[in-house]
């Protein structure tokens, strides 16, 4: 009899754990896949069945059910629960009662009629909606249809095939509660998971440990065919062309690529790659045969999405897969990189949510160059899974692409046609929403701005109050920042624009009790409160202002104390501000003062110049000693520090050694532009020189590390090393006559490659500091980025 009643509860627990049921077409329908999705989420504190382990899969859910769940993915059923709620329905369970006060209080539910909140089943039209709200979409305001929420849903990875939307059970709600955890919530790179843990809601360690974004992607795919490279290329490449962006006359802009996903010339790119086009014609593969871009459906300057209307019918089209994809996945990209249109290259997901300013990507190493911006990113089974974007050019096989779930967002109802957009657009963003300041004082609060123009320039930005008896505000420093000054206790609303764009953002700023100063006075902005540098080095320093209490208008000016010990130099003056460079002369102290014809109120700042102690050679030294691996070597060779430094792309690379024997250190280049390798030797010279390094130049042949199409390569000295000293171009006269003398090339690169170790890998180090000149490298041809 004992072995009975255990064999009974082994088929119970069984049946808990592998539930089926059978479907409308009258096939079983096995749970046991959802039962495992269940157990996640009632981990997380999201999901509850009727027991320890039976979760109710398989009969529809009700109303109340569908209304707690949406609260608890929320992170409000705290909220709920310990709260006093009214509501009018009077068929609602006692347990169920906090739950539908708190969302009829809060607006989440308006019940069936007026005392009747509804006790018949939930179908998948009304949980898909609650879903999409929790991630912040609206109904109400058009981003989908209440009675037809799955086009957006299922776009944006919420409805994996396993969901039953006309038999809709609870074993659904566990697949789309599921899958919104790892969506992003609209116009956000937050995930609904990610809120609900800084809620509170959901443990960060029980996440990790109990929830995998790419669970339901597995799933899916256990039933489909792994497609080989030469499939994927024969099967996917016809629908990928090539776009060429042209002016009004059709003389070329840029080119890019793109894809169809519907036959009748419906096709995605990037907004980067269509943006400003007042003609765009694609190129199909094989045939060469040319289509107009007539119009586009839909763009987003955020998503760096673009859907266009193609010229013509009958298009090879590809399938997209918006679930999320996995690390290390195997994927394929297809563009045309430089113009060489359809072109494949294979690689791995990287990081399947890589977030890099403010924007999600999918990372990977399949090989993403210019020209590629639009085309498609695939996985195994040749599907869509992102729309390849960018790549970082000092880096190696760091590329990305935008997730095809943002596809979802766009109507594709009507195209309007191409020349009639203006394309030019404006996205700030703010580090605070609220600021306070005391009457009297000024603050400069930091924002960031994104924006595109059609010809490259930075928008005229202003910032204007709403209530200038209370603050007064303008944009200081040339950009990113605006100056805003307390008149007198209250608060104001300021608004940062633009004049090429109609977008804006709007903060508060509070003021409170305070000194405050007799009208007219002016409130002086600069990030540099002191300066110290050492002899021969510049700083350079930006002085805004704003007046207060007049409209007149006035210029700034800034004079230096004591000419012997800095200089001031390159001074430009405007209407609120005034710039220039401050130059060290000699040791000791004096100081720079600002003033305006507005007030006899003056800005001093102090000036230090020192002698150069700590050197540049003793800085790249230390760095090396700290962070390269110690080889001990035998014979003649010499023991030395070895720190890799910057890596550029494939075959560029930037590696710095340090000798102790000897006090050298070897900066030493390979690129692959070059047939060797470029080796600057470094070492110090006598403290009485007044310089830190002489440069020894090895190499076979040379060149501007990956920029060979800017610089032409030279041969310098036959071959043989050649010495240069810092003082052969101690300034730009100099720098000139060393340019034309030993070829610009070599010298202008050695002075490039400093300015850019001291700002990737030694940041908080300022290379003016040390008596480096601050070199025009556009005027030799380069960008220093």
């Amino acid at each position: 009899m004992k072995r009975f009643r255990l064999l009974l509860a082994v088929l119970a627990l069984a049946l808990a754990m592998s539930v089926t049921a059978f479907a409308a077409d009258g096939e079983t329908r096995d749970f046991s896949f959802e039962n495992s999705l269940a157990s996640d989420l009632k981990a997380l504190g999201l999901f509850s069945g009727v027991s320890e382990n039976d979760f109710d899969l398989e009969r529809a859910p009700s109303r109340t059910e569908v209304l707690v769940m949406l609260i608890r993915v929320l992170g409000e059923e705290k909220a709920a629960t310990s709260g006093e709620w009214d509501h009018p329905f009077t068929d609602v369970p006692a347990w169920a009662d906090p739950y539908v006060g708190y969302a009829y209080e809060n607006g989440l539910t308006k019940g069936i009629s007026d005392t009747k909140f509804g006790t018949d089943t939930a179908n998948a039209q009304t949980y898909l909606t609650f879903m999409l709200r929790a991630l912040g979409y609206s109904d109400s305001k058009g981003d989908f249809k209440w009675d037809a929420p799955e086009t957006l849903a299922g776009g944006l990875g919420m409805l994996p095939l396993i969901v039953d939307t006309e038999n809709f059970l609870r074993a659904d709600i566990v697949t789309v509660s599921y899958a919104a955890l790892s969506m992003e919530l609209k116009d956000a790179t937050e995930t609904l998971a990610e809120k609900l843990i800084a809620k509170g809601t959901i443990d960060a360690e029980t996440y990790a440990s109990s929830y995998t974004a790419s669970k339901l992607t597995d799933k899916e795919n256990e039933s489909k065919t792994v497609l080989s490279a030469e499939d994927i290329y024969a099967e996917c490449s016809p629908a990928v062309f090539y776009i060429e962006i042209q002016d009004k006359n059709g003389t070329p802009l840029s080119t890019g690529s793109g894809f169809f996903i519907d036959e009748s010339g419906i096709a995605v790119t990037n907004y980067h790659v269509i943006g400003n086009a007042e003609k765009a014609v694609i190129t199909m593969p094989g045939s060469g045969v040319k289509h107009d871009v007539t119009g586009v459906y839909y763009y987003s300057a955020d998503h760096d999405i673009a859907v266009i209307a193609v010229e013509g019918s009958g298009f090879k089209t590809l399938d997209v897969n918006p679930l999320p994809v996995k690390g290390a996945a195997s994927v394929y990209a297809i563009g045309s990189p430089k113009g060489l249109q359809n072109t494949i290259s294979q690689g791995i997901i990287s990081n399947p949510r890589r977030v890099v300013s403010g924007a999600t990507y999918i990372q990977t190493t399949a090989a993403i160059s210019g020209g590629s911006s639009g085309g498609v990113l695939l996985n195994v089974y040749g599907e869509v899974i992102g729309i390849t974007s960018a790549g970082y050019t000092d880096g190696q096989n760091l590329n990305f692409a935008r997730p095809i779930s943002y596809l979802a967002l766009a109507n594709t109802s009507v195209a309007t046609p191409l020349d009639e957009y203006n394309w030019n657009y404006t996205k700030y963003s703010l580090r605070e929403e609220n600021y306070t300041v005391k009457a009297g004082d000024g603050i400069a609060p930091e924002f960031d701005v994104a924006f595109y123009t059609a010809d490259g320039t930075m928008p005229t930005l202003k910032a204007e109050s709403d209530n200038t008896d209370v603050a007064v505000a303008d944009i200081v420093f040339g950009d990113t920042y605006v100056g805003i000054v307390g008149v007198k206790v209250g608060t104001a609303n300021i608004t940062i624009s633009d004049d090429c764009s109609d977008d804006s953002v709007t903060f508060t700023v509070t003021v409170t009790e305070g000194a405050q100063r007799e009208l007219p006075f002016v409130e002086y902005f600069t990030k540099t409160d002191e300066v110290a540098l050492n002899k021969g080095a510049t700083k350079s320093v930006t002085v805004s202002y704003i007046a207060v209490g007049t409209e007149e208008d006035a210029s700034v000016s800034a004079k230096i104390g004591d000419e012997k010990t800095a200089k001031l130099k390159n001074i430009v003056c405007s209407d609120n501000s005034v710039s220039f460079d401050v130059a060290g002369v000699k040791d000791g102290s004096t100081e720079i003062v600002i003033s305006t014809e507005l007030t006899d109120a003056v800005k001093t700042i102090p000036v230090t110049v020192g002698e150069r102690f700590y050197t540049a050679f003793d800085i790249l030294k230390d760095y090396a000693m700290e962070n390269g691996e110690f080889t001990d070597t035998e014979g003649d060779a010499e023991d030395c520090y070895h720190a890799v430094g910057r890596t550029y792309s494939a075959g560029d690379a930037t590696n710095l050694i340090y000798y102790p024997a000897s006090d050298k250190l070897l900066l030493s280049v390979t690129s692959s532009y070059m047939t060797g390798n470029l080796d600057l030797v470094l070492t110090r010279e006598s403290e009485n020189s007044g310089k830190d390094i002489d440069f020894v130049i090895n190499y076979p042949t040379f060149g501007i590390y990956g920029r060979a199409d800017i610089m032409t390569p030279a041969r310098i000295g036959n071959g043989k090393s050649t010495a240069l000293k810092m003082s052969e171009f101690e300034g730009a006269a100099n720098i000139k006559s060393a340019y034309e003398q030993y070829a610009s090339q070599l010298i202008v690169a050695v002075l490039y490659e400093f300015d850019l170790w001291f700002k990737y890998d030694i940041p908080e180090v300022d290379a003016t500091d040390l008596g480096f000149i601050s070199l025009d490298y556009a005027a030799y041809g380069l960008t220093a980025e």
